[in-house]
């Protein structure tokens, strides 16, 4: 028997994604995946839903950017299954799952709706110390982003133009642009597919069928065969911007990347800084730990980032007692303590079926410890820095120091045209509990 689609709005579906955000710092294994899967049908489902019975709150880009929610959380499941096969499924989740929370936080009116009635839906992860090094691609993959990105511009032109002469839906010049259309966004699919490994993980939510591209694509053929000018303008900005996004991300030939190090400072002179650089590890372990196939994975990223924060909170400890008196203190030796446990736990992750839930449980439980402490709040915040942030809050502004069990009743996707219209997993297993080390 099916389940029916809750009745949620954008707010509400926004918190569920944030829950997932959260249950993914540190991986997904079979201890958690069933449940990580579940509340991304009822996203998917729910926003279906919602975009059905509310067409007027997703008018122009907005509603092309909430249909490629829907669209890409396909692609996020199908990393999921891919996990244990696929050395990049990590990456592949961590790009779906921040590039959803940009889409949502770039587009005002989507923004808006996901801050209704005190919510903080889709909510964004703090950003990384430096920027995610280009991809070098080979002269295959430059001459392919090189075209993509002129055809992406050529096309929408054309749509444009079309739609503002008054091109009948019928007339021929339309249904060559919806041809050209259709093999553009095949093509872009059958090349981002192939590629596999770093590449796939990187620009399949960009170039695939359920990718931005796809949904895009989508969108301007049926505004063109609508006759629906609006329309084929926003689809028209939205593949141009996908496109310029994706040719900022590619180096090509011969050019040669910026050198940005790890941004870790030299030396931690405050919690605040200890705080930022275990931020740069919280977004880095959205999907888990992962090696790639040529030892190009962010394992060792990780361990720099939670290292030198552990080193840096013990070096204040010890050069400025006076900063953490009291309960502080303690609560400062518990981090550095269970930091040392997080380093250990992400040197073995992939090696044990617990490795992900105890990063998580572990990462968790360190950020709760600054929050609920007034003093360490009060320095991990020095200016725009915002150290040890706080994790997306769920459905009811839970901060989900534990396991959760879904939110609301899961409604399962029949799927539509596109690459792996997923259900749910065969995963089971259970939470892992563990203590609060505040009080």
């Amino acid at each position: 028997m099916k389940h029916q689609s809750p009745n949620l709005d954008f707010a509400q579906i926004g918190t569920i994604f944030n829950q997932v955000t959260t249950s993914l710092v540190g991986g997904v294994t079979a201890q958690n995946a069933r449940l990580v899967m579940r509340d991304l049908q009822t996203i998917q489902s729910s926003l279906e839903t919602l975009i059905a019975k509310h067409p007027e709150q997703f008018q122009g880009e907005a509603g092309i950017h909430a249909q490629n929610i829907v669209d890409q959380v396909n692609l996020e499941m199908q990393a999921i299954k891919s996990i244990g096969t696929d050395p990049y499924a990590a990456k592949y989740i961590n790009d779906v799952q921040r590039d959803l929370i940009d889409i949502v936080q770039g587009d005002d009116q989507l923004a808006g709706l996901a801050s209704r009635h005190g919510a903080s839906g889709f909510a964004p992860v703090p950003d990384l110390l430096v920027p995610p090094a280009p991809f070098q691609g080979n002269a295959e993959q430059t001459a392919f982003m090189k075209q993509f990105a002129a055809d992406a511009v050529d096309l929408g032109n054309r749509a444009v133009a079309l739609a503002d002469q008054g091109a009948p839906p019928n007339g021929a010049d339309t249904q060559k642009l919806i041809q050209d259309i259709t093999d553009y966004v095949n093509n872009a699919n059958a090349f981002t597919v192939a590629q596999g490994g770093l590449y796939s993980a990187r620009f399949n939510n960009e170039f695939a069928l359920d990718g931005v591209n796809g949904t895009a694509s989508r969108a301007l053929i049926h505004a063109l065969q609508a006759g629906d000018a609006d329309q084929v303008q926003a689809a028209a900005n939205v593949l141009a911007a996908n496109a310029a996004d994706v040719a900022g991300n590619m180096l090509g030939i011969g050019d040669t990347p910026m050198p940005t190090g790890n941004g870790i400072p030299d030396h931690i002179d405050t919690f605040a800084q200890a705080g930022s650089v275990f931020n740069d590890a919280t977004t880095k372990l959205i999907g888990g730990v992962y090696d790639g196939a040529q030892n190009d994975g962010n394992r060792q990223s990780i361990i720099n980032d939670l290292t030198a924060a552990r080193d840096g909170i013990a070096g204040l400890l010890q050069a400025n007692p006076e900063q953490f008196e009291g309960a502080a203190g303690n609560h400062a030796q518990k981090i550095v303590a269970l930091l040392g446990k997080e380093i250990d736990a992400v040197e073995a992750a992939g090696t044990g079926p617990g490795g992900s839930v105890q990063i998580n449980a572990l990462h968790r439980t360190i950020v709760g410890i600054v929050q609920n402490d007034p003093t360490l709040k009060a320095a991990a915040t020095d200016g725009d820095i915002a150290g040890f942030a706080p994790l997306p809050q769920g459905p009811g502004g839970a901060l989900m120091s534990k396991p959760h069990a879904p939110a609301f009743p899961v409604a399962q996707h029949d799927g539509h045209f596109g690459v792996g219209s997923g259900h749910g997993a065969d995963h089971g297993g259970h939470g892992f509990s563990f203590e609060h080390f505040w009080g």
